[in-house]
């Protein structure tokens, strides 16, 4: 896979499975190598949300995406 090199951010859920589960934990390191601009930046974690961002904490999630914009 090549490098993502445009400007961005990780934004995580505290229930998704690849962060809480112990043999999948620290998923978020691979995505700061394979995207430069990510490893020097914030990365938020929405808590009480599950895999779907968008319908469990819309408004939360909307809010960090226009400050991140």
């Amino acid at each position: 896979m090549g490098q993502f090199l445009l400007e961005s951010f990780h934004i995580r859920s505290s229930k998704t499975r690849c962060y809480v589960d112990p043999s999948t934990a620290g998923n978020e390191r691979l995505f700061q190598k394979l995207i430069p601009d990510a490893q020097n930046r914030e990365h938020v974690t929405i808590k009480d949300a599950g895999h779907f961002l968008q319908e469990d904490k819309g408004e939360e999630l909307a809010q960090i995406i226009i400050d991140f914009i």
